[in-house]
């Protein structure tokens, strides 16, 4: 009898060991897949699985994601009957629209904090048709942009009661100026004479860290980091290169994104402190959109393009180029825009 109860515990205690082992190695990547049909479908991949949030009978893409213990939420936009895209929030898989269709809509960035939502969209304003960043905050709209040029939001995040949000808002003469803005108040990010945006934010202790590109007037793309508003380049200038996502951790700053290659073909990159590292093959095309850490494990999801052309969603881990998790179908087109993993 002691026997077997001393069995029945060191089992019971296996299990709860293995279901504690398997919630920490969740790895949830949101984007979209294409159906037969060619029709986007906002898409949730959990440890390579994929959840399909929309039907497929019209476009859907999911941009953001966030985990929490309990839910999964996600940003993104689907269209409508009047073909608008709509800005569109998913808790779990119950969706939320986040305008009322009458305009195009985006939503690219979302954020938990405790029990508070937070979700970015840009939305384009009948009056003036101009585009108009907004930051919702559990159902309360806060307008981010002035409204007199356009604006555009690209990322959260929260850090104590500070609520800060990357994007870009263009000045009268239409030139694109990277902003953060900080509970609502904008500060505009140095970039000389370029056009620029800011795409991602992480804040760690009183250090800013803001991830984004310049344009200038060669019509070069450069990859750019700000730390606490000081720019910093990441791209040579000479060939395009983009930053889509930041994430600090531990002594390293890593950043996602993109460097056009020699043959011509754009090469999912990861930054790590300014010192780039190829993630895909340099004779396709392919992108790295997020980055996160978890523990001592990195993670980008991008995507890549196979040799019959389609692009592939694809999650790369630990700088390991040569042997990626293909998320996507291989023969129709599928992108990974976020990655989060607890």
């Amino acid at each position: 009898m002691k026997t077997y109860l001393f069995c029945l515990a060191a089992a019971s205690a296996l299990l709860v060991a293995n279901a504690a082992c398997n919630k920490e190695k969740g790895v949830y990547v949101a984007g979209f897949q294409e159906n037969s049909d060619g029709k986007k479908i906002a898409t949730l991949w959990k440890n390579g699985s994929p959840i399909q949030y929309t039907d497929g009978g019209t476009n859907a893409t999911a941009h953001s994601l966030f985990v929490t213990a309990k839910e999964v939420f996600m940003a993104g936009e689907t269209k409508n009957e009047l073909g608008n895209t709509v800005a569109t929030l998913w808790t779990g898989t119950e969706a939320q629209a986040l305008s009322d269709g009458s305009n195009f809509s985006w939503s690219h960035a979302v954020f938990i904090n405790g029990s508070d939502v937070f979700a970015a969209k840009d939305e384009i304003n009948s009056d003036t048709q101009k585009k108009v960043a907004y930051l919702v905050s559990n159902k309360i709209v806060q307008r981010l942009g002035s409204g007199n040029t356009d604006s555009e939001s690209h990322g959260i995040f929260v850090s104590g009661d500070d609520v800060y949000v990357a994007g870009a808002e263009y000045d009268t003469d239409k030139k694109a100026v990277a902003t953060l803005w900080k509970n609502g108040e904008a500060t505009r990010l140095p970039s000389g004479k370029n056009d620029a945006w800011a795409k991602s934010v992480f804040v760690d202790g009183d250090n800013i860290y803001v991830a984004g590109e310049e344009y200038d007037a060669k019509g070069k793309w450069t990859a750019v980091c700000w730390k606490n508003g000081e720019r910093i380049a990441l791209g040579d200038g000479i060939s395009d290169s983009h930053a889509e996502s930041v994430y600090y951790s531990d002594g390293t700053l890593y950043i996602a994104g993109s460097n056009k290659s020699i043959q011509g073909k754009d090469i999912a990159i990861l930054w790590e402190n300014s010192s780039p590292t190829a993630l895909s093959n340099t004779m396709v095309d392919g992108q790295a959109f997020s980055v996160f850490v978890f523990k001592n494990d990195v993670y980008v999801a991008g995507v890549e393009k196979n040799s019959d052309g389609f692009r592939v969603a694809t999650l790369w881990k630990n700088k390991n180029p040569e042997n990626p998790q293909r998320l996507g179908n291989q023969n129709r087109d599928s992108c990974a825009y976020a990655v989060f993993v607890r």
